[in-house]
């Protein structure tokens, strides 16, 4: 149930605004009274006060007393800066005039009094009065005209503000400021509260610089007297370490304009004068920052300071502060800003350029987004001033220009970025300076990471080239380059790109078409790549508009079978892509079209569908437009309207030919039946021919198995004729519908409904109900009569539940009723009272079904009834359960002993590693297995019988045996958790060898074991997976219970006829609401608005009683439909959602006795469903009232709840509600924050509904963050990612809850459960480019917590905190962050914890920063890093070994070698000795981990050995299987047989040797060695040993001898029937080696090995044998098919076996395999490769005539056309068909059209039967045929059962292909 979609569209997916809060105004009491103020004051929304206000402005016109103005002041003061009302108020006052004055006077008043407070405020106080001055003076006119008059007091409010600010930061962090008193420090802020008021400092400087920019020149000197203040603030921000760098760059501006407005506009000369060099280099950007800002650009490139131009200093003394703290992306950012503002004043000569495109060159390719854009900015302008320059006579920059640029790779944006601003500049001379660019660019786009700059650059130089170029030039230099590319290019991505600019050329330029098309060549003469090539420049010509007639459509013939899906689709789109959709289609056109679906209405590809579809669609579009055109002037185009009309016919003809091979894949009856469709409603003039065959093939197409096919053959269908249709003609038409929606299978119910809705379809004389009854629509209203009188029948048999599901299903005939009330015209039933008292009657019908199978569906067990649980309790909290269902499981772990848990963690390797606990247990071990057994024993012994298979007779299970096995599980799982942990951690097998009492408890746990499954095998064995049926108490096993009359019933007819009842009730319901007239609504109605409650009631009570999920979920859909339909009435039922709500909020948290309306499940069963359905459908309805009203009530009450929940259940409710919500909502950010936290501390609860709840919402929370996922895996997708300052800008509240998580955790400690999902939200982060520039939430600051976790005592927090680690580490500090953490594994008395935890951290920052590069500089010491690392392989010599540790040092060691081929190769040699003397060692006494271990150091010892080949040999004949399996996987990477995957044989592809396998294969005892390996008894060795063998030359007898022995002589046919026997009856996994080998062993095919080929081409085998017969095929079917040596009788048998193998091989399910048969079977019939880029239905048309044309072709057609194609699954299933509710469906081919095969062979069979000289009869022709003693035998091995069907000589069989092929035969 959970494919299904549970969305309701429209509105669901937007983004739920939170409504802007009603304003008020605090204190406010005028003493007057005032309409106006009170209803304005009391209104509930914000959107009404607007309305109020509108209203009230509009009526006064300018006519406003004090009151009133102080009134909208104070609305305007307390207004949020977004606030509607604040808006309106902005626009208003400034427009008008008379009003602005006092509104401005007012404000000016209300300014004064909230900053001439001259107390000291904490910094929270200026919050609220700083932002709403930034508002006055934002764009807001009167705003700035009050705070300019109150310059002085409001610039010394902002003086106070910020120094509060300092000192507070001071004060408690110390982080504001260098030079800090010795005062006491306070407790330290939160990282929140601190960019809180760094967000007041950054506001309030921004404020202060625009009061002293515009202060007037009276309050100059005032202003002066705050200058030293303001200073000390500035520098003690500048200097502050944690201050954001945008707030720096304002206080330098800030500096710098106080130091101009004392000193004279000229004065910022000084401050470059002054040596600051000792100074702060933060506080020099700052300042120089502010000097490029302020100092207009023309001033900086004329005044000279020191000898030079200033702005040269400036640059220099940028870039030397740049390089500095390049190390700081914010100071690397706040430098790119500054250089790209001294861009302006590039004016200044060529020295300025140069400075500046030496740093362009630097950072183009910046780690950071950001610097790259700008850099990219600036590099333009570097560019337009040097080709500037060039003009003025100085070519120097330019030329240094394109001489760096011959110094960059083409692979680095850079490249393309200065080339694409040099052609902007220069135009095609570009190409002068670099001749070969256009080709070299063109090939780059294979490139993913500079394919955008690459086209970006070709689409700019094209088009300045062509507007000075002849078109014979672009031709030679654009053209031929691009139609080069495309013939050997396969990526569509690229093949678009040039598309694009071929088409953009031929646009721009038509003149390119005479040299770009061929004149004379045909257009058949092109094969595979030359013709897409050629199919795309036709397209590009098409596009254009150009006309061109140099290829006709004959010539494009071939081009409908090409192989290639691309090629086909462009020859299609030549008729299709047309610039005028009236442009007439030609005779031509039209033809290829009927011919392109020959071959291609089959497609199997969903997308190669969807393409075909999309361009029949515009081909017909275009059929009917350009039709309206000719039909204008029907005599001259009376030629065209002919063809026009016989096109119509023949693609009617096809379809309907495609639909009567009765064996057609999904894909041509969907193809045939869309365009049916489409045809049906085209407006032409033709004949539309029905025939009753054509009737009957639609008509039974509405039993199709896919609805859509349905819907598509009814909407046909209606247009026939209805007396062509005879099965409506029946009599009991109306019955036999009815009786098959009556049907256990759901597919029958749904055919019977389209059924009726066709009679309906039919004129009055066809409907048997239509005169009977005097109401509108009485065929329907008689139709719903009958089915509702026979759904009463069936409801009233429902008493017994068993015979309902077998005898009386009701659904079907509920979706009946559905389907027909669909259809009706509401409005033509409202008011009549006969329609209201039917649809009265099924809706109480509709309750009554559900009342019968409400047993079942809200019973505990979801699969079906549990024994005897016939009692009314549906709670499924007290009910005793024989199998426990899911929701009772988290019982079983949750109470072990903890001495137990002390031996399991004590050595485990996903725990304590070796080294650290020095705790003996060995001797407590035993004793703890002898406890456990005996509480084992002893509970199993005391369930003396089996379970029972029926309940007490009162329904209730009876109580001791419940609770005994309750315990009974525990103490299992209790010892199996203890055996498991001992058994791979302190489990030394050879430590307890011949130990009396070992081998006792060893015994007794085996026998307590097996009595322990014997107990409990009759519910395991049982029918319903969670549960027994009612009295199933037989030995029938066929699948459930048996009636009186001994008719079986399954639990899955039981269960579906319960919960498809409810579905299909609740859909019924839900539509009657919605489609139906409704009391209220019209004066008339159908449904009253009682009867509507009693609906929604009834909905409310199935979703809070029913425990099936698909039940309710369907449930919930009709609840979702009368909702919709409620929200938007005008009637009082508008008001039932929210009283539904109110009553669902009343009974949210649980009482104390326990009881509630809402039953319980692991998921929450149907309350989040309803509550999801009410909050959903109001956010979708179009209401005046304020949308998101209960999504945020709901929000409210679940995160109340949650926080702190009155008991478990009230959580885990509250959880799961949350989590609907979050599914199918976006709720604001500062809920969705709040939901997170609750998630996060919902790990941490005591119970597991809790705990499993907060892990479902905190899945849908994270995918409502960060998206559906996109990958699989570890290797999380960039799309499912987030930065850390974007994350936090939305959810802030995390940040602090986040730290506090990993603060709050000891790595020595145990680990809290909540640390699980804070890792993993940390792992989606990574650092901003704008990190530190506008926040000071920076990501940094979690690293070292997540590095300490690195020493955690599970293994699972560790690689969880190496993913979370990783990403969080900025690019530029890669390096350094390796080097530290290698430098603390360089100690060998680390703890082995900490050591493996950063070991984890070193390999995934590898894995994740696949970019990272080492200067030159940092090599020597991140070489003695890793060196410091080498005890970790050399400790495994000592007593304690750890390989968890070693192995991971493997790993990091083998991405060192990947990622730094060359940095070891000093330490290669004694690495390879050191752990070649590792591997070969003897087995230590401690092997936990070892395993792997030796796995990954074999790998690596043959990535880094000199001598492979001889360690090779050495680790197949090692004793350990780990160092077999690797040695064999490398020797089949060797081969290019790569199966497995790992970073390691990863990098052995990349290296390998091809002369290692030369020199394995002269050595003699190789292959003994393989033979060797073959006998270690692992299967995975076997088959991948053998596997070497069969890839080796001349190996076959050395593979038989391990079957038979090294003592046989074994001769040619001896090695050949027992490889075949091998393939026959050996292990399936290795049919397909035995296989290779047997085809390499023969040279002669003999009859033998052919029928082994048609045994192993049936879709039954694996993949791998099918290619390995196919590729046998590509080889010798040509010989294959010459061979004629023999009796009759074996030449026919090799003929038949075959064809009979390509024919299977051609309509194999795998695409590959099929186009390789079809490149076979056409290079053997044609002798020539030119044929094989042709599709397989090509293929088996021309298969099919070369059986045809041979002597024995009619005995091989008959052969093909009976041939059993081997593709059903033999599932062994004993139940009888009347007990299969859903077809099996269960083939191993689902593309097969074994009909197809069956319709063509008999028609080529009828042609040859008429061409033969004979009188025999068709029917003694093939009675012949089938008796001939040549072909008899090879005709019933091949067809088996059809044989026996085809020799009855009936016209009508059971097999449905014979019956087709009989039909066309004998007709």
């Amino acid at each position: 149930m959970n494919d299904l979609n549970l969305r309701v569209s429209g509105g669901i997916g937007e983004k739920v605004k939170k409504p802007a809060a009603p304003l008020s105004i605090p204190y406010w009491n005028t003493g007057v009274p005032s309409e106006f103020f009170n209803n304005f004051l009391n209104c509930n929304s914000a959107d009404n006060q607007l309305k109020i206000l509108k209203q009230y402005l509009s009526s006064h016109g300018d006519e406003f007393d004090q009151e009133t103005v102080k009134f909208l002041v104070l609305l305007f003061w307390h207004a949020d800066a977004k606030h509607p009302v604040k808006g309106f108020l902005k626009k208003h006052i400034t427009d008008s005039r008379t009003l602005r004055q006092p509104f401005t006077e007012t404000l000016t008043s209300i300014i004064i009094a909230e900053t001439d407070n001259l107390t000291t405020l904490p910094y929270e106080g200026y919050i609220d009065t700083i932002t709403r001055l930034d508002a006055a003076v934002d764009k807001f006119q009167p705003g700035a005209e009050a705070v300019s008059q109150l310059e002085i007091a409001v610039t010394a409010y902002y003086v106070r503000c910020l120094e509060t600010c300092v000192e507070t930061l001071k004060l408690h962090n110390n982080t504001a400021g260098e030079n800090v008193g010795a005062e006491v420090k306070s407790e330290p802020l939160a990282p929140t509260e601190i960019n809180k008021i760094y967000d007041l400092v950054h506001l309030t400087l921004r404020l202060l610089l625009y009061m002293i920019q515009k202060v007037t020149d009276e309050n100059r000197s005032k202003l002066s007297s705050m200058f030293q203040r303001i200073r000390t603030i500035i520098f003690a921000l500048m200097l502050g370490k944690e201050v954001p760098m945008d707030t720096k760059s304002v206080s330098g501006i800030i500096y710098l304009t106080l130091h101009l407005f004392e000193n004279g506009s000229s004065s910022w000369i000084t401050e470059l004068e002054e040596d600051r060099s000792a100074e702060n280099g933060t506080v020099n950007l700052s300042i120089y920052s502010a000097v490029a800002t302020v100092v207009p650009p023309s001033e900086l490139a004329v005044v000279k300071v020191k000898g030079q131009l200033a702005v040269l200093d400036l640059t220099e003394k940028i870039l030397t502060l740049g390089d500095r703290y390049s190390s700081d992306p914010s100071h690397t950012l706040a430098v790119a800003r500054t250089l790209l503002s001294i861009g302006r004043s590039l004016d200044a000569g060529a020295a300025l350029a140069a400075l500046l495109a030496r740093w362009c060159w630097a950072h183009a390719e910046h780690h950071m987004d950001s610097v790259r854009h700008l850099a990219a900015q600036l590099t333009a302008r570097v560019v337009a001033a040097a080709v500037q320059l060039q003009k003025e006579g100085n070519p120097s920059t330019l030329e240094h220009l394109f001489a760096s640029l011959s110094t960059v790779d083409s692979s680095r944006k850079t490249f393309y970025v200065v080339l694409t601003a040099l052609t902007e500049a220069l135009g095609a001379a570009v190409l002068a300076r670099r001749p070969g660019v256009i080709r070299d660019v063109i090939h780059a786009l294979n490139t993913q990471a500079v394919q955008a700059c690459a086209t970006t650059f070709l689409e700019t130089l094209l088009k300045k080239h062509m507007q000075q170029a002849d078109p014979e030039t672009i031709y030679r230099q654009w053209i031929v380059v691009i139609l080069e590319t495309v013939k050997c290019e396969s990526d569509p991505a690229v093949l678009g790109i040039l598309e694009k600019i071929l088409t953009k050329a031929v646009q721009w330029d038509s003149g390119v078409l005479r040299y770009i098309l061929p004149e004379q060549r045909a257009l058949s003469s092109y094969q595979g790549t030359d013709l897409k090539c050629i199919l795309l420049v036709l397209g590009v010509v098409r596009k254009s508009g150009v006309a061109y007639k140099g290829v006709t459509f004959d010539d494009l013939r071939h081009c409908a079978y090409d192989a290639d899906d691309e090629t086909r689709v462009l020859s299609i789109s030549l008729v299709s892509e047309c610039p005028r959709s009236t442009q007439p289609l030609t005779e031509d056109e039209l033809t290829f079209v009927l011919h392109f679906l020959q071959y291609n209405i089959n497609a199997q590809s969903p997308s190669f569908r969807q393409l075909v579809l999309a361009n029949m669609k515009k081909i017909l579009k275009r059929l009917e437009d350009s039709y309206k055109v000719l039909k204008r002037k029907p005599k001259e185009h009376s030629k065209e309207i002919a063809y026009y009309l016989h096109f119509i016919s023949e693609l009617r003809a096809s379809c309907f030919a495609s639909l009567s091979t009765g064996g057609a894949s999904y894909g041509r009856r969907y193809i045939a039946l869309q365009l049916l469709s489409w045809l049906g409603h085209l407006h032409l003039a033709e004949d539309r021919t029905w025939t009753e065959e054509r009737a009957e093939i639609l008509y039974n197409l509405l039993e199709d198995s896919y609805e859509n096919n349905k819907v598509l053959a009814l909407e046909v269908l209606k247009n026939c004729p209805a007396e062509l249709i005879k099965p409506v003609q029946s009599p009991d038409y109306v019955a036999d519908a009815i009786a098959q929606a009556s049907s256990v299978r759901p597919t029958d119910c749904v055919a019977a409904s389209y059924k009726l809705l066709l009679m309906l379809s039919l004129p009055a004389e066809f409907q048997p109900y239509y005169k009977d009854h005097d109401v509108p629509s009485p065929a329907c209203f008689g139709l719903l009569h009958k089915i509702l009188s026979v759904l009463r029948e069936q409801c009233a048999r429902a008493k017994d539940i068993l015979r309902a599901a077998r005898d009386a299903p009701m659904y079907g005939l509920v979706h009946c009723l559905a389907r027909l009330i669909g259809g009706l015209d509401a409005s033509a039933i409202a008011n009549n009272g006969w329609w209201s008292a039917l649809i009265a009657d099924i809706v109480t019908t509709c309750e009554s079904v559900n009342s019968r199978v409400a047993g079942v569906v809200t019973a505990a067990s979801p699969e079906g009834l549990l024994p005897g649980d016939t009692s009314s309790d549906t709670s499924g909290q007290q009910r005793p359960v024989v199998c426990p269902d899911r929701r009772h499981r988290h019982h079983i772990c949750e109470s072990v002993d903890s001495r137990v848990s002390g031996v399991v963690t004590a050595a485990s390797p996903e725990g304590l590693l070796p080294g650290d606990t020095s705790s003996d247990t060995s001797g407590y071990t035993l004793q703890i297995y002898l406890e456990k057994l005996q509480q084992l024993r002893s509970q199993c012994h005391s369930q003396q019988r089996p379970v029972p298979r029926v309940g007490r007779g009162d329904g209730r299970q009876p109580r001791g045996s419940v609770a005994r096995r309750h315990q009974l599980r525990h103490q299992r799982v209790h010892l199996t958790d203890i055996l498991r942990g001992a058994t791979t951690t302190t489990f030394v097998p050879s430590a307890i060898a011949n130990n009396g009492r070992w081998s006792a408890l060893v015994a007794d746990i085996v026998t307590t074991f097996e009595s322990v499954d014997s107990r409990v095998s009759g519910v395991v064995t049982a029918a319903s997976p969670e549960g027994l049926l009612p009295g199933d108490t037989s030995s029938d096993t066929s699948g459930g219970a048996r009636l009186e009359d001994g008719r079986a019933v399954t639990a899955q007819m039981l269960l579906l006829c319960a919960w498809r009842s409810v579905k299909e009730t609740s859909l019924l319901l839900g539509s009657i609401v919605s489609r139906l007239c409704l009391e209220g609504e019209a004066l008339s109605w159908t449904l009253s608005a009682k009867q509507v409650e009693d609906i929604g009631e009834h909905l409310i009570m199935l979703l809070s009683t029913v425990k099936h999920r698909g039940a309710f979920e369907q449930a919930y859909v009709g609840f979702t439909l009368l909702l919709g339909r409620l929200w938007k009435c005008k009637s009082a039922l508008h008001q039932l959602p929210l009283q539904w709500f109110s009553s669902i909020e009343r009974g949210f948290v649980i009482p104390a006795d326990g009881s509630t309306e809402y039953c319980a499940t692991r998921r929450g069963a149907g309350l989040p469903f309803m509550i999801q359905a009410l909050v959903t459908t109001e956010l979708a309805a179009e209401s005046t009232a304020p949308r998101g009203r209960l999504l945020h009530r709901c929000l409210a009450l679940c995160l109340a709840v949650a926080r702190d929940p009155p008991g478990p259940a009230d959580a885990a409710r509250a959880h799961l509600v949350l989590r609907a919500l979050y599914r199918h909502t976006t709720p604001p950010a500062a809920h969705t924050a709040d939901a997170i936290m609750v998630a996060v501390r919902g790990f941490e609860a005591d119970t597991w509904t809790e705990r499993n709840s907060s892990t479902l919402l905190f899945s849908a929370l994270t995918v409502r963050v960060f998206g559906v996922a996109r990958s699989s895996g570890h290797k999380l997708s960039a799309r499912n990612t987030m930065t850390g300052r974007i994350f936090f800008l939305r959810y802030p509240q995390l940040y602090d809850f986040l730290l506090d998580q990993l603060k709050s955790v000891s790595p020595e400690s145990t680990l809290r459960p909540s640390l699980f999902p804070t890792l993993l939200l940390l792992a989606r982060l990574y650092p901003s480019a704008l990190e530190g520039t506008v926040s000071n939430l920076k990501l940094e600051r979690f690293l070292p917590h997540l590095v300490a976790l690195g020493g955690a005592r599970d293994a699972a927090p560790r690689r969880l905190a190496a993913r979370a680690a990783a990403p969080l580490v900025a690019p530029h500090k890669c390096v350094a962050h390796m080097q530290s953490l290698l430098a603390t594994l360089a100690d060998p008395k680390i703890k082995r914890n900490l050591c493996h935890g950063l070991l984890c951290q070193l390999t995934v920052l590898m894995e994740l920063k696949p970019d990272v590069t080492i200067d030159e500089d940092f090599r020597p010491a991140l070489l003695t890093a890793i060196r410091g690392t080498f005890w970790i392989p050399k400790h495994l010599a000592g007593d304690a070994p750890c390989f968890l540790v070693a192995d991971e040092w493997l790993k990091f060691i083998n991405l060192v070698l990947l990622r730094f081929p060359n940095l070891l190769d000093d330490d290669l040699p004694s690495m390879s000795s050191l752990l070649e003397t590792i591997i070969f060692s003897p087995t230590p006494t401690v092997t936990s981990g070892r395993e792997a271990f030796l796995t990954n150091a074999t790998h690596l010892s043959l990535i880094i050995t000199t001598t492979p080949a001889s360690l090779t040999k050495r680790c197949l004949q090692h004793t350990d299987y780990e160092v077999n399996l690797a040695a064999l996987n490398y020797l089949l990477t060797l081969h290019g047989y790569k199966e497995d995957s790992c970073p390691f044989l990863d990098h052995l592809s990349i290296i390998l040797n091809k002369g290692t396998l030369k020199e394995l294969k002269c050595d003699r005892n190789y292959v003994k060695i393989l033979c060797e390996v073959t006998k270690n008894g692992y299967l995975e060795c076997k088959q991948k040993a053998l596997r070497v063998l069969a890839l080796t030359k001349d190996t076959q007898r050395e593979i038989v001898k391990l079957k038979l022995g090294n003592n046989v002589q074994l001769t040619d046919k001896t090695v050949i029937l027992q490889l075949i026997d091998s393939i026959r009856n050996g292990h399936a996994s290795l049919s397909s080696i035995y296989l290779l080998s047997l085809l390499s062993f023969v040279s002669k095919p003999v009859l033998e090995v052919v029928r082994v080929l048609y045994e192993c081409s049936s879709a039954g085998n694996e993949e791998n044998t099918r290619e390995i017969v196919v590729g046998y095929l590509e080889k010798h079917l040509k010989t294959l098919m010459e061979v004629s040596s023999g009796n009759r009788a074996k030449i026919f048998e090799w003929s038949g076996l075959l064809f009979a193998t390509a024919a299977i091989l051609l309509e194999d399910d795998s695409p590959a395999v099929r186009q390789r048969a079809a490149n076979a079977v056409l290079t053997a019939l044609h002798n020539t490769d030119g044929c094989q880029h042709s599709i397989s239905t090509l293929a088996s048309q021309q298969w099919r005539s070369a059986a045809a044309v041979r002597s024995d072709g009619p005995a091989l057609l008959l052969v093909l056309a009976a041939l059993d194609f081997c593709a059903e699954v033999d599932t062994g299933d004993e139940l009888g068909e009347e007990c299969r509710v859903f077809d099996q469906n269960e083939t191993h081919n689902v593309y097969l059209e074994e009909f197809v095969w069956s319709r063509d062979c008999a028609h080529e069979l009828k042609r040859i039967y008429r061409q033969t000289d004979t009188n025999a009869t068709i029917e003694e022709y093939l009675q012949g045929l089938l008796t001939n003693p040549d072909y008899k035998e090879t005709v019933r091995k091949l067809c088996i059962d059809n044989v026996a069907d085809i020799l009855t000589g009936r016209m009508k069989t059971n097999n449905p292909k014979i019956n087709l092929f009989l039909k066309i035969l004998y007709e």
